[in-house]
């Protein structure tokens, strides 16, 4: 009785086996997944992106700026 073939048992010279036929692609694919996220990282989240986050920016945003006394209201003339 003959063996049954494995995983293991060589391919004939000069045809490719489809095990590394397959991993040569997985490797293409998840090369270009790759290379698709780090460019839009790079693209859109990279630190160069993001807008000011410091304490007087974020009060600005939510409150407006501050309005300083001379360019608010005229003050009335002294009596």
């Amino acid at each position: 009785m003959a063996a049954a073939p494995s995983a293991t048992t060589h391919a004939a010279p000069g045809t490719v086996r489809p095990r590394h036929r397959l991993l040569g692609s997985l490797a293409l694919v998840i090369g270009l997944k790759l290379t698709v996220l780090l460019t839009l990282w790079a693209l859109y989240f990279s630190p160069s992106k993001r807008p000011q986050t410091s304490p007087e920016t974020i009060a600005d945003e939510l409150l407006g700026p501050a309005e300083t006394p001379s360019a608010a209201t005229p003050l009335p003339p002294a009596p």
